[in-house]
């Protein structure tokens, strides 16, 4: 192995580039000194980063990470006296240990007394190691080996000393930089991923058992580099590395520059890092300037020559993949220089979210604020606790981070928690600040802390940027993603939507979850919706293969037409509702071909809140005044549960003309409520209008809702009927317009929805056959109950009742008579109720019958080829609390069936 040492020098000095609000750091000067070891191995991809540095008297000691002979990361290590050339580097320390077979990296060293065993020792390395799982390193830990010579080195047995249980799909813990602070003491700062990416520091006094943890304001957009105290200044310094998400504005980010702060004071723990600039390609001529480290003293003290101080690093002239080995080597900068003389940073309020919001989308909150004159950066904390400390206990405490400017972008008054892949809970409540800094001082927002709470349940509905994290895979095609849903093609045979993977998993809590909710409309010939998830404590196998992991089946309908929301149950499948799991990632498998429509997946738990789907009326058809255009704004559109498809009336030239749609509910129910659902943009709301309940067309009588000058909002409009009104019709009837933003006008309904009064509703188990047919018992006249089952397959062309997944149906290719059969408990002796069902016939006849209630045996028939209520009436004789419920597929001809879903009964 030939060793090139110095060879590359690119001496440049550079006065930082300052951007808007950044002059409080404008007399630190940043100077390139090039390359300080270059190596190449012969393998035609050698690498070396990551230094840690002690200059020792007049020697300098450099351990770094670099590519060993197995191929992974090894740690290596040079030295050189004063001006001298550095000695041929070694490696010190190689993976041995099961758990650090392919990784061993990161090192920080330093000089103190430990003793471990029998043995005393007077070097301690921290270093980070993992095992790689098929593809990509996950899970990475920190161990610690001890030394007395810097070069032969003693690892603990006792190894990993930190670690992140259940993370086989995060990056782990590492990237550490110790500190002693005499004899045996050691303050650890380290990176951790599954706390957002958090800088955090432990203290310990024998070197391997560490204290709570405790959060330093770097996260996001900074990752953990190199730490270490100016014993002139008092003050603490740190390097990081950029590492911001490439998506965020298409560029390439991370690892292209590092970021240098310093606290106001002497504690490592107030809180007060101010920035003091960047080290980027502009001064290194590097593309790439990453895993920064001090040049320290044995201790960890910043070494400080006639004020320089400096800083190695890992410096590549290309993108990752380079097979030249002249081009990932260590260089150096010297910085030096002390802060402008500039006035503390003024005052300042935090602008949202308000105090007290509510629902706000854990994956995607903005944190605003005004400007604080004078600022070099703002340090942004989120925390379950008021006195938002960072002293973290789980993660309490999910952010702490600094922001602040780059080369690339001036410093920003927001911060979004998307873009730098952080993660809220769900069902929370949270306290937020931000304190303005600058090398003079800091000040909190003076109306702060704000707080807000986090929706219940963790939810996509493909608007915005709220889609990207899923990933689409094995013959699906997506044609259309983002405003309000993803359209896709299935063309394959394992067709996939994904979301969570190494280094970006979901990492939710299942403690409280056991429901997937899928709401589309399913155009393909799937049937079955197989959802596939791995707990972050499973075995790792591949991002695009779903084979290795769990998963559960479930029906879906077919060739459909409308939209439906399948509530998918995960109880009783490992790791769901089970508490200290976490999800690492869901996998949607489809088994069939054609379009799915998706609207929104969520995940949630038994305290799921959705309308109650009794309260809500049946929806069975729509007719509406006139039509802009059938082909795409059909009225249809008015009840395909999706608020991203709408009905259109006709233009007009101004606001005072009448459009209406009528509803048909498919039965009449008493309405208590009229929902409105407007346009996501607010445009076309109708201004003047008034609503009718009718069990006739022809006949309206007076208004139910009456509502002038109303609002052009967003928000979906609820009107409550003071007195119930049965009817089977409801009609919206607009008497002034408003546009589009064009200069027409129009009335543009996306959604109309009514509830009904179930103040009498009995309550049923599974009178839908959601749960398909659990709770019923079944009979067939030929001794085979295998003719009765739920109906999401088989019959070609035929769909549950608008509103639902599945049906029960008799159906078999003789015509065989059969019925499903239950007694209903629980009601009210003497009592008169009102029993309905939804049916629907071909070739036999479907048959509601009421016994054992204490009268005569009732029963209601249809041979309708469509769904249509049928009812009967009866009357508790005696002291009868119960009934029994028959339905009858009657004998029929060959391939017949009769179908039944939506089960009442009503108290009346």
């Amino acid at each position: 192995m030939s060793t090139r040492l110095a060879m590359r020098f690119i001496f440049l000095t550079f006065l930082l580039v300052l951007l808007a609000g950044q002059s409080a750091f404008a007399s630190y000067t940043f100077t390139s000194d090039g390359i300080i070891i270059a190596r190449d191995d012969g393998s035609g991809f050698s690498y070396d980063y990551a230094p840690s540095v002690i200059v020792d008297g007049t020697t300098t000691k450099i351990w770094w990470c670099g590519r060993g002979l197995n191929g992974g990361d090894s740690i290596f290590y040079s030295s050189k006296v004063g001006s001298g050339s550095f000695s041929t580097p070694q490696i010190v320390l190689s993976p041995t240990a099961a758990w650090e077979t392919t990784h061993t990296c990161d090192p920080s060293v330093i000089k103190g007394n430990w003793t471990v065993g029998s043995s005393g020792y007077t070097y301690a390395m921290y270093y980070g190691a993992a095992a790689e799982v098929n593809v990509g390193i996950t899970s990475t830990k920190i161990g610690v080996a001890f030394s007395n010579d810097g070069v032969t080195w003693t690892k603990y047995a006792g190894n990993p000393i930190l670690t992140n249980p259940d993370s086989n799909y995060d990056y782990g813990v590492g990237m550490m930089s110790a500190y002693s602070t005499g004899g045996s003491n050691v303050t650890l700062a380290y990176y951790d991923h599954r706390k957002n990416s958090a800088t955090i520091v432990r203290t310990s006094t024998d070197g391997v058992a560490f204290s709570n943890p405790y959060r330093l304001p770097f996260s996001g957009l900074d990752t953990t580099g190199d730490l270490a105290y100016s014993s002139t200044e008092n003050k603490w310094y740190l390097t990081t590395k950029n590492q911001e998400a490439d998506n965020i504005d298409g560029v390439e980010r991370s690892d292209r520059e590092m970021h240098v702060f310093r606290t106001n004071g002497s504690s490592l723990y107030n809180n007060d890092w101010s920035y003091i600039g960047h080290i980027g390609q502009s001064l290194t001529g590097y593309y790439k300037n990453h895993n920064p480290g001090w040049y320290r003293d044995v201790s960890g003290n910043l070494h400080e020559a006639s004020g320089s101080r400096f800083i190695g690093f890992g410096a590549q002239t290309a993108n990752w993949g380079t097979t030249d080995p002249n081009s990932w080597d260590l260089a150096r900068v010297t910085m030096s220089g002390t802060p402008d003389s500039v006035s503390s940073p003024g005052s300042f309020q935090l602008s949202s979210p308000s105090n007290g919001s509510l629902a706000l989308d854990p994956q995607n909150v903005t944190f605003n604020w005004q400007s604080s004159s004078n600022a070099n950066n703002y340090i942004l904390t989120v925390s379950e606790s008021s006195s938002l400390s960072q002293y973290d206990s789980g993660i309490s405490t999910p952010i702490v981070t600094s922001i602040h400017a780059t080369s690339y972008r001036a410093i920003q008054t927001s911060f979004n928690t998307w873009n730098y892949g952080m993660v809220l809970e769900p069902d929370k409540t949270y306290y937020w600040t931000v304190k303005a800094v600058n090398s003079q001082g800091d000040v909190v927002a003076s109306n702060g802390p704000y707080s807000f709470t986090t929706r219940k349940n963790l939810n996509w509905d493909f608007n915005g940027i709220n889609h990207q994290k899923w990933f689409w895979q094995n013959g699906v095609t997506p044609t259309s993603v983002g405003a309000g849903r993803a359209i896709f093609d299935l063309t394959g045979t394992d067709n996939l939507i994904s979301n969570g993977r190494t280094y970006g998993p979901i990492s939710l809590d299942l403690s409280a979850k056991d429901k997937v909710i899928v709401r589309m409309k399913n155009k393909s010939s799937a049937n079955t919706l197989r959802v596939h998830y791995a707990l972050m404590d499973d075995s790792y196998c591949g991002d695009n293969n779903a084979g290795c992991y769990r998963y559960k089946d479930f029906k879906i309908v077919p060739s459909d037409t409308v939209y439906r929301e399948y509530v998918l149950d995960m109880s009783g499948s490992t790791g769901w509702n089970t508490s200290g799991k976490r999800l690492a990632l869901v996998k949607l498998n489809f088994n069939g071909t054609g379009v799915v429509e998706l609207d929104n997946i969520m995940i949630a738990g038994s305290d799921f809140a959705r309308t109650n789907i009794d309260d809500r009326v049946l929806r069975f058809g729509a007719s509406a005044s006139s039509h802009f255009d059938t082909a795409n704004f059909p009225v249809s559109n008015i009840m395909d549960n999706h608020s991203g498809s709408m009905w259109v009336s006709a233009g007009h030239p101004g606001e005072n003309y009448t459009e209406s749609v009528v509803l048909d509910t498919g039965k009449s129910d008493k309405i208590t409520k009229i929902i409105f659902t407007p346009r996501s943009d607010g445009l076309a709301v109708p201004k003047d209008f008034n609503v009718y309940v009718s069990d006739n067309q022809s006949s309206w009588g007076t208004a139910v809702v009456s509502v002038t000058n109303n609002p052009a909002g967003t928000t979906e409009q609820v009107f409550t009927l003071g007195t119930p009104k049965a009817g089977r019709y409801v009609k919206f009837e607009a008497t002034k317009l408003r546009t589009d933003g064009s200069s027409t006008y129009f009335l543009q309904i996306p959604e109309l929805h009514a509830d009904r009064d179930i103040t009498n509703l009995a309550t049923v188990p599974n009178a839908d056959f959601e749960s398909e047919v659990v709770n019923w018992s079944k009979w067939a006249s030929n001794g085979d109950p295998t003719i009765l089952f739920t109906g999401t397959r088989n019959i070609t062309g035929v769909a549950a009742v608008n509103g639902s997944q599945n049906y029960a149906t008799v159906f078999d290719a003789v015509g065989t008579a059969g019925r499903l059969y239950r007694t209903i408990s629980g009601l009210q002796a003497g009592a008169t109720y009102k029993i309905t069902v939804w049916a629907q016939a071909s070739g036999r006849n479907a048959k509601l019958e009421v016994k054992n209630y204490g009268g005569a045996d009732v029963s209601a028939t249809t041979t309708s080829s469509t769904w249509v209520p049928i009812s009967v009436n009866v009357t508790l004789g005696g002291a009868n609390t119960s009934l029994e419920i028959h339905l009858y597929g009657e004998a029929g001809s060959a391939w017949s069936y009769a179908n039944f879903d939506n089960l009442e009964i009503f108290k009346t």
